[in-house]
């Protein structure tokens, strides 16, 4: 079992054994913690790591899925490997899967599974439960330059819509709900090309929040400063204008109740 806070990442290890077969007709058994077991060389293996809120809830709405591709739901998940040879793999599930919970504690179950590159078999090293408190600090991290990142939600409004900008724009991974108002903070970390802006909205509507902000400036956070409604249901798409050859920055969504 594993405890974290609201907002918090994940990190643990998964030390892979397999048990030995102590005849022909045994089991081929694999592990996480089972001191007797025989370390499993990983190279070639693919590994992924499931969290739901239920067994029962299907793969598409699980609160992370991180692999050892670039695969992984929520972005700044995955799986690396500090020994492969030595069977150590080391899962990482990302801030962001957890951001949004309620107030009070929340459990979740998990499980990390693996295929055999050789056989194609699938076997499951590790499973359990993940039990989720409240935080009390509701920001993470300081950015260089002073402040916290992302800034806090003032006024009530919900965790933001994340956002990853490169030379190609970015699209975020969840939906902005309908009918609410919105305000842009970005995170330049790289500056880009002269002459780029940027536009944000949706793929029907790709300035209903703003364009034009200037992606020029210095690396920092700054604000977008529009107050905008958000008309439906969808991803949120940042483009940029002016074909930059280099660049990346971070767009983050608040939302909010309309105000009378």
């Amino acid at each position: 079992m594993w405890k974290i806070r609201r907002g918090d990442t994940l990190v643990f290890g998964v030390q892979v054994r397999r048990l030995p077969q102590p005849t022909f007709d045994s089991q081929l058994v694999y592990c996480a913690r089972c001191p007797a077991g025989i370390a499993v060389d990983l190279t070639g293996w693919f590994l992924w790591c499931t969290v739901k809120r239920t067994v029962s809830d299907p793969d598409q709405l699980s609160t992370a899925q991180v692999t050892s591709m670039p695969t992984s739901f929520p972005a700044g998940g995955g799986i690396t490997f500090p020994i492969r040879t030595a069977g150590q793999a080391l899962v990482t599930v990302p801030a962001l899967a957890t951001r949004s919970f309620p107030d009070g504690t929340v459990r979740l179950v998990y499980d990390v599974q693996g295929q055999d590159p050789s056989s194609g078999g699938i076997f499951t090293f590790d499973d359990g439960d993940v039990i989720v408190r409240p935080d009390v600090t509701n920001t993470i991290g300081a950015y260089a330059g002073g402040g916290n990142w992302p800034p806090p939600v003032v006024g009530g409004g919900g965790d933001p819509v994340d956002v990853l900008v490169s030379t190609t724009g970015g699209v975020s991974a969840a939906a902005m709900q309908a009918g609410r108002a919105w305000k842009v903070v970005i995170k330049i970390t790289a500056s880009f090309s002269a002459g780029t802006t940027a536009n944000v909205g949706s793929g029907a509507s790709p300035t209903a929040i703003g364009s034009g902000f200037d992606m020029t400036q210095a690396p920092g956070v700054y604000p977008f400063d529009v107050l905008a409604l958000w008309p439906t249901s969808a991803l949120v798409l940042v483009t940029l204008v002016g074909a930059p050859t280099v660049g990346a920055a971070e767009f983050l969504v608040f939302g909010g109740a309309v105000q009378s």
